[in-house]
């Protein structure tokens, strides 16, 4: 039963507007929670979730009123929380959202106020039994009930541990009030070792952080032991050889030399590379060491940094750090090498033009390339595209491959995906396979991102459809209606005539050459809730769409897409987390080209006349399938379904404990779809003229009950998956990145046409049109990515001192577009 509470336990701090956090009231919450329910701002909202640009809609969302679940005294501010009587947790990007307010009602006996936010999210309110007033408190109950929340859910709320965090009012029709629900005791948390190591409240960090903070302890520990000054090793250094390693001997001799010496950047970052790719982890005590070099002032924490990058560049080895050792004087004792060319006073000279209290990028800008800088080669450097293994795909199709091949330089990734949809759409829903109480029909979904003209997307896409000419062929003399009616091609057609039309025939091909524009239109108004219908016919379940205009009915929907767009286009229509983790994104399978070698390209004309009939003639094949009664079911024998089985149970344990990680997410939609969707791909292209046979003599049930998926088909369809797997990681990095990286490539650019490609802070304020705080957290993530130094200048004014940011030289004449 709910306990009783004082006025200030039910009492919420609201406000006007979020850009004035000045503007507090304090309301009870049970009133601003029925005025939410009757619709107080039903308008606001539902002219939100109808805007099309995320730029506008954020913009329309920010002037929403909005409450803390917590009295603040003051403007809004985590120092002014008196006392907070509840939380408020946020989840975004759910799919289902009447599904997950329902297992939050039934499995959360705490949620007293469940609702949708504003936009696309989850929002739960779980009162407290009594007011939490310290900080360290209120994050321990946070920790916990997020955590149990996740166990109880399968999601994360977002990671906002603010007592005084602002939540917008929003609009559901299908408001939660849970008026039996019980507040949460914060006296009832179990306060262990266990409970800490669970989850940390303040920083989200989870397991894990006990052994860190020891590890760290031991890095320092190490550190206070060394001493430059004093070697550790014995006069003779080969008494140590009888108990160590000679090499790890040898590791240590040249370190220790080196820490005495004074280093440029680019050697110092290469022994670290050399240590780390020798010993892993355990080189972390050497690299540690160059803590005392009593030229530069680098410390545990710098180095500790410095160590994470360096981890990224696998091309160098131990050699090298014995290379550049003796270079500078030191003397191999396992070996007896000595460099003759070197002496003593090598020791004491200055190998760097730089002021050892800045960092460590030499005057001469041709002596770096990105091929020094791990992390920025990485970022701006050329990327390598997902490579084909055409060895593990079946010979029907790489006979295609071959021979679009002979008409276009276009990449195999490529060609394969804009060939697999439009088989996808001859088959459909005529042959589908069954498992786990789904029926998997060979449906699928295709998009090619890469840059224009030279990655071919078009093209691949017009020679995968030149298939489909014959049949095309035949329906020259229908009327356009019929016409219509009989090609299984859609191309842009409304909302109202493509649901007609799959009403008509289910197994379709939806072709978008400019797939982002297609996407931009499912955002209108006009065409509202059509991504999500799409979306939800993906499985193959009847769906009834009756609106004022549509009154259709679509039984065992299998159309296919294929679709192609250019990277920035694409990634601009995909700014909000709904989108980029979205049902219906998810549900695609992407080729991503990020490299094309012009020299590779191919610019004579070439006649293709003979080929084109070669691709005329796999229409045969496809008839077969379009000629197919009915829906047969496909099986897999034993042996296809124990290697699937056993290799997909490990699969999916990882993806249970990341289930938190987009990939994760497009991990489970690939292996536990499209595996079966390529299963009768493939087994239909291998066996289409028995399949003809089959049914020229009506044979058709017997011969699909006797004719399985065999263990070389389901690996050929299992790597197909492996492959659009590695495609999605590039893809979500992008989509990761490109928000996140629009204010540091600005100010890349910017520098990149400055005076000695150097700016000072204030001028580079005004330049960016950046705030201060967007402009400070884009220079310490550059700082950190050493792709800007700063150091400081004496301004001649007053004493000040002025900051002065200077480009990596190494970005000079690097493409940041």
């Amino acid at each position: 039963m709910r306990t009783d509470q004082t006025q200030s336990q039910d009492a919420i701090t609201y406000g006007s507007s979020i850009t004035r956090p000045e503007k507090l009231a304090h309301r009870p919450i049970g009133k601003l929670m029925e005025h939410m329910r009757n619709g107080g701002w039903k308008k606001e909202i539902n002219a939100i979730r109808a805007e099309s640009d995320p730029q506008l809609q954020k913009q329309m969302k920010l002037r929403l009123p909005w409450f803390a679940y917590a009295l603040i005294e003051g403007k809004r501010a985590e120092e002014n929380v008196k006392e907070a009587s509840g939380i408020v947790f946020d989840f975004d990007g759910i799919e289902d959202i009447a599904a997950f307010k329902e297992q939050l009602l039934m499995s959360v006996p705490w949620a007293r106020w469940i609702f949708r936010s504003p936009i696309d999210g989850v929002k739960v309110l779980i009162p407290f039994s009594r007011a939490i007033a310290g900080k360290a408190e209120y994050a321990r109950v946070w920790a916990h009930l997020r955590s149990e929340l996740h166990i109880r859910t399968g999601f994360w709320a977002d990671n906002t541990p603010d007592m005084g965090r602002a939540c917008f009012v929003s609009w559901d029709e299908d408001f939660i009030d849970a008026e039996g629900a019980e507040p949460f005791d914060p006296d009832g948390i179990k306060e262990n070792a266990d409970s800490e190591e669970k989850e940390d409240g303040k920083d989200g960090i989870k397991e894990g952080q006990e052994k860190k903070e020891t590890e760290d302890q031991e890095d320092k520990d190490y550190l206070r032991s060394f001493d430059p000054k004093n070697p550790r090793f014995p006069d003779d250094p080969y008494s140590l050889l009888k108990s160590i390693d000679p090499t790890e001997y040898q590791v240590r001799s040249a370190v220790e030399h080196l820490c005495r010496i004074k280093l440029d950047w680019r050697d110092w970052s290469r022994c670290g590379i050399a240590l780390y790719n020798h010993f892993g982890e355990y080189g972390k005590r050497y690299w540690l060491m160059f803590a005392g070099n009593p030229h530069y002032e680098d410390t545990a924490e710098s180095l500790s940094k410095s160590w994470e990058r360096l981890k990224k560049y696998p091309g160098l080895n131990i050699g090298t750090l014995f290379w550049i050792a003796e270079q500078h004087g030191w003397i191999n004792a396992v070996t007896g090498k000595e460099n003759a060319d070197l002496d003593e006073k090598k020791d004491n000279e200055d190998h760097t033009s730089c002021d050892p209290k800045n960092p460590r990028f030499p005057d001469d800008p041709y002596s770096l390339s990105l091929s020094d800088f791990p992390e920025l080669l990485e970022l701006f450097g050329r990327p390598q595209n997902i490579p084909l293994d055409r060895t593990q795909l079946p010979g029907e199709i790489n006979s295609y491959l071959d021979l679009v091949g002979r008409i276009t330089d276009a990449q195999d990734g490529a060609k394969l995906t804009a060939f697999l949809p439009v088989i996808a759409a001859n088959i459909g829903n005529r042959i589908y396979m069954y498992n786990a109480g789904t029926k998997h029909f060979c449906n699928v979904w295709a998009a090619i991102i890469g840059p224009s003209t030279v990655s071919r997307k078009t093209t691949v896409i017009n020679q995968a459809m030149k298939m489909l000419k014959p049949f095309k062929d035949g329906l020259l003399e229908l009327t356009a209606k019929e016409r219509n009616e009989r090609d299984i091609e859609l191309s842009r057609v409304t909302q109202a005539r493509m649901y007609n039309l799959l009403a008509i025939n289910p197994n379709r091909l939806l072709l978008h050459m400019e797939l982002s524009a297609w996407m931009q239109e499912m955002g209108k108004a006009y065409n509202a809730g059509m991504k999500q219908e799409i979306t939800d016919m993906f499985d193959g379940k009847d769906r009834s769409i009756a609106k004022m205009e549509i009154d259709e009915y679509i039984r065992r929907p299998a159309f296919s897409i294929v679709g192609a767009t250019t990277e920035d286009w694409f990634f601009r229509e995909l700014r909000e987390v709904a989108d980029q983790r979205g049902g219906f994104l998810q549900r695609f399978i992407i080729c991503i080209i990020q490299n094309v070698d012009v020299n590779e390209l191919r610019f004579d004309s070439m006649p293709s006349a003979e080929f084109d009939t070669r691709l005329h003639a796999w229409d045969e094949a496809l008839s077969v399938f379009r000629s197919l009664p009915d829906s047969r079911q496909l099986l897999a024998d034993e042996a296809a379904r124990g290697f699937r089985d056993a290799i997909y149970r490990e699969l999916m344990e990882n993806i249970a404990l990341n289930a938190n990680d987009p990939q994760a997410a497009y991990c489970a939609r690939i292996f536990d779809n499209y595996f079966w969707r390529f299963c009768i791909l493939i087994f239909a292209i291998k066996r289409w003229q028995d399949i003809r046979e089959a049914r020229d003599n009506d044979h058709l049930e017997a011969w699909f009950a006797r004719n399985r998926v065999d263990e070389q088909t389901s690996r050929e369809a299992w790597y197909l998956c492996e492959y659009y797997f590695q495609n999605t990681q590039p893809f979500l990095k992008s989509l990761a990145e490109n928000a996140k990286l629009d204010s540091e490539k600005k100010i890349l650019r910017i520098l990149q046409k400055a005076p000695g490609n150097e700016m000072a802070h204030s001028k580079l304020l005004c330049k960016t049109r950046l705030t201060s705080r967007e402009l400070r957290q884009a220079m310490e993530s550059l700082v950190e990515r050493q792709a800007v130094i700063c150091h400081e200048q004496d301004s001649g004014y007053h004493n000040k001192v002025s900051l002065i940011y200077s480009l990596n030289p190494a970005l000079i004449d690097v493409d940041l577009e």
